[in-house]
């Protein structure tokens, strides 16, 4: 089996990703099924491809949707206070219970 090659530091943001995500993604649940993915802004997002591991993951107290807590951990890294956009701050999709 020939090696596989290297993952871009962007490649989910890829046009060729956008238009056939399925190859890259079979070759990302064979050889790295927990990815890490660099965002444009110099952030960064994991991307998990198998069920077991998302599973694990959504079940792990340390993980968080409340999109709060990640512009909190935003702020600390960038050394000034990032808020996230008033729309998305209260969204059902971005918070935890009770405030769910």
């Amino acid at each position: 089996m020939a090696a596989s090659r290297a993952l871009s530091r962007y490649w989910m943001l890829t046009n060729d990703f956008a238009q056939d995500p399925y190859p890259v993604l079979e070759r990302v649940r064979a050889d790295q099924p927990v990815a890490q993915l660099g965002m444009p802004n110099g952030g960064r997002a994991w991307v998990i491809t198998r069920y077991e591991d998302a599973k694990a993951a959504f079940n792990d107290p340390r993980m968080s949707r409340d999109i709060n807590v990640h512009y909190e951990l935003m702020s600390k890294q960038l050394g000034r206070t990032v808020t996230p956009p008033e729309e998305q701050a209260n969204h059902l999709a971005n918070l935890e219970p009770p405030r769910h």
